[in-house]
This record gives C-alpha cells, sequence and structure tokens, in this order.
C-alpha cells in the first residue's frame, strides 16, 4: 500500500474513544501510543495543579503562582489585580499569615478604601472597614464598632465631637451619632424606635425617640417627643412626653400656651389605688395637681 499524504487520510469520527493508535519518534524510532496516553500523560516540565497560560514569550507555561487542583483556585502569594496596574489597583485580594486573613482594596485616584479580614489574637475573625491608613468601622464578634475597634455592645459609637451647652449653628456640630430624616419628612427630623421581635417574625413597635420639627421646616425649632405603645393591642405608637425647644416638658401633653417656658404640663391622669412602699406620687386629677405619700394619704397641692 502506497504512502498516502495527510490529507489523503480519511477523517476520523470524534469524540476520540482513547484507543486510537497515533504515531510518534522516540529515540530516532518511530513508535505507536494512544490518543488515550497522549493526553493523560505526566508533562515533564509542568507543575502540579499548575494552571497552564502563555508567559511573557507567549511560550504555553505553567507555574506555582496559581494553582488548581479541580475544584479551587489557590493564589499561594502576590495579588489579583484587575483593571488597574500594579500601581493603582481595582481590587487586590492578599492571602496573608494567621493576622491578616485577606483584605480587599478598591481604589480611585490615590485614595484608598479597605475591607480586611483578620484574626487578632481570637479565633473569630474582625470585618475592618478602612479609608486610607484610616480605621472607621469593624465588625467583631462582640458588635460592631463605630469609631472604636474594640466595641462593648451591639452597636457601640463613638467620636470625637461632643455636644456642649451654647454650640454654634455653623452646621459643623460635633455628635457621636446623628439621626436625620429626609426633605420627604418634614414632620420629623429623625427617630429611633426600639421594638420587640414576635413568633410571627414580625417587628412590633414598643417605644420610640423622635424629634419633631415644630414648623415643618428643616430651618425650625425641634420638640422631643417619646412615644409608647399603651396597650398589648396597639399596632401604632401614641406619644407619652415631649420637651420641645423652650424647654417645656409635657406628660401626655403637647402643648403648654402661648410664651410658656420651662414648664412642666401634667395631662390628667387615673389616681392611683395603691401607694408603693417608699415613695410617693404626684398626679393630676380633674385639672387638680395631688400628691399621694406612702401610707396612702392623699393631699390637693393646687386646686383646678
Amino acid at each position: 500500500m502506497a504512502d498516502l499524504k495527510i490529507s489523503q487520510l480519511p477523517v476520523a469520527t470524534t469524540p476520540l474513544a482513547g484507543t486510537e493508535l497515533v504515531p510518534i519518534v522516540q529515540g530516532a524510532t518511530t513508535k505507536q501510543t494512544t490518543a488515550a496516553a497522549l493526553l493523560t500523560g505526566t508533562v515533564p516540565s509542568g507543575t502540579a495543579n499548575g494552571v497552564l497560560y502563555l508567559n511573557g514569550s507567549k511560550v504555553v507555561t505553567s507555574g506555582s503562582g496559581l494553582t488548581f487542583d479541580g475544584t479551587t483556585f489557590v493564589l499561594p502569594s502576590g495579588n489579583v489585580s484587575i483593571g488597574a496596574s500594579a500601581s493603582g489597583r481595582v481590587l487586590e485580594i492578599f492571602n496573608g499569615d494567621a493576622v491578616n486573613l485577606q483584605r480587599l482594596r478598591l481604589t480611585t485616584s490615590g485614595t484608598d478604601g479597605v475591607i480586611q479580614v483578620t484574626r487578632n489574637s481570637g479565633t473569630v475573625p474582625n470585618l475592618i472597614f478602612q479609608q486610607d491608613a484610616s480605621e472607621l468601622m469593624r465588625l467583631t464578634s462582640t458588635g460592631l464598632g463605630i469609631g472604636t475597634s474594640s466595641p462593648r455592645s451591639q452597636l457601640m459609637v463613638l467620636g470625637t465631637g461632643q455636644f456642649i451647652a451654647g454650640i454654634s449653628d455653623s452646621g459643623n456640630q460635633g455628635g457621636s451619632l446623628t439621626l436625620a430624616q429626609n426633605s420627604g419628612n418634614s414632620g420629623s427630623g429623625g427617630a429611633l424606635l426600639f421594638a420587640a421581635l414576635n413568633d410571627n417574625n414580625t417587628y412590633v413597635p414598643q417605644w420610640a425617640i423622635k424629634s419633631l420639627l415644630e414648623n415643618g421646616s428643616s430651618n425650625g425649632k425641634g420638640s422631643l417627643a417619646f412615644s409608647r405603645r399603651a396597650a398589648t393591642t396597639d399596632t401604632s405608637l401614641t406619644e407619652a412626653m415631649r420637651l420641645d425647644s423652650s424647654g417645656n416638658l409635657g406628660l401626655g401633653v403637647t402643648s403648654f400656651g402661648t410664651s410658656a417656658e420651662k414648664v412642666i404640663g401634667i395631662a390628667n391622669g387615673t389616681a392611683p389605688t395603691t401607694s408603693p412602699a417608699g415613695m410617693g406620687q404626684l398626679y393630676v386629677e380633674g385639672g387638680a395637681l395631688k400628691y399621694r405619700g406612702s401610707s396612702g394619704t392623699v393631699t390637693t397641692i393646687a386646686n383646678a
């Protein structure tokens, strides 16, 4: 049988079964092997689990810098950069030591934002948020700390600013925690809600502290209102106490009369039927201010 050119050979049926014979030259002698042996043979210059890539000379090679064992990619050292050079990385992932486990860095115009996982001395890693070299927030097994790396509760906020008497209205007031609502909520300047989670996984409001804008404008004066859930069947909160911008304190009342300043207003209440030991009770009944002592004696301090 005359020799045939490769182009004259019949086309093999794919996919290959692996038992097809393939000629190779080994030791100056032409021998045969199977297609399966070529695909499953060991590459002499390869790296175990090494990922094939084109090196700087466009030669197919593999190395230990990035490996894949069939389930997991591993980067033993170095970093991953996406969309930028080494001097301005958009994304960096560091595989660190026992202290710094991983770090994600977001870089724009020389300003770094870092999200870092650290183990420190404990067994539970901390999640740290940084801007440049300054830590802004940390989540630990104890809680979330803003302005502190050692929160002592589920949420702890520390700041260099403080509230002081006579603070200027320059727009630069300092404070550890600010609650605010946008301009669409003209009746409120911010609120803090205390709620309980019932058996239906629904939040039931219990108490709220709310800043009320007295004239509906964010530039106006404000009152501080304390609201409560008055009955177990209530689905909303009822205001129980208010401190307004004139220093008036109201229990069950929301207004104090024209030009009132530093006045305590008490709404009509229900006279107590018992007198707890070691205390007295001050209340208003029918517009009259009364006092009940620990022995049960009721004295009218001022008539209606």
